[in-house]
């Protein structure tokens, strides 16, 4: 497979890492205001379901459309899953939406093998890897301190929940590719400098 197909492939890939970020970061807000997120975060993910397409505005949009369905259907399963819970932290919320946002804003051109999109696209997808690998350090951190605490005591074992945080460390992981693949970028030239 050559570069350039494993570049696309990841760029496409990562439209499901923005649309999760939407979701996670949305339920979170609701999580923090204790509203009720099935009806809320039903109407969001069908709305950005729809405007994700958008981003990229070639031929394939079909694939853009499942890998789009395709995150739906995870966020749906999280926010239903009585294993899964939001920590309804706005701050995980606000990080969530400009990670989601920066990736976005970058997607189009690093499809096209522009260094304008690239910059935006890996400081997105190094944020969102950095805010999860923080979260999972924060969670190893307190099951430390929970045990430690019940040294020489019968304590019950801790309430393990798993955090949208945990999902997103691992799904981010081949995005990464077009880091490695930097050789086949290019600038782009203004119409002055190509004249």
């Amino acid at each position: 497979m050559k570069k350039e197909m494993k570049v696309r492939s990841a760029v496409i890939y990562s439209f499901s890492l923005i649309a999760l970020s939407l979701y996670f970061s949305v339920y979170n807000i609701l999580a923090y205001f204790s509203i009720s997120s099935g009806i809320y975060l039903a109407i969001l993910s069908l709305v950005s379901l729809l405007s994700i397409p958008l981003f990229y505005r070639e031929k394939k949009v079909l694939f853009f459309s499942l890998i789009a369905v395709l995150s739906f259907l995870i966020s749906l399963g999280v926010m239903l899953s009585p294993d899964i819970r939001a920590p309804g932290d706005l701050m995980d919320a606000f990080i969530l939406l400009l990670v989601g946002s920066l990736m976005a804003a970058g997607a189009n051109d690093t499809f096209k093998f522009l260094y304008s999109g690239l910059s935006f696209y890996l400081v997105g997808v190094f944020l969102l890897l950095a805010f999860a690998a923080i979260k999972i350090t924060i969670f190893l951190a307190t099951l430390l301190d929970y045990y430690i605490n019940c040294l020489g005591e019968n304590c019950a074992p801790y309430p393990f929940a798993v955090l949208p945080s945990f999902i997103l460390f691992i799904l981010v992981l081949p995005a990464i590719y077009p880091y490695f693949a930097q050789s086949i970028f290019r600038r782009e030239l203004n119409d002055k400098e190509g004249s």
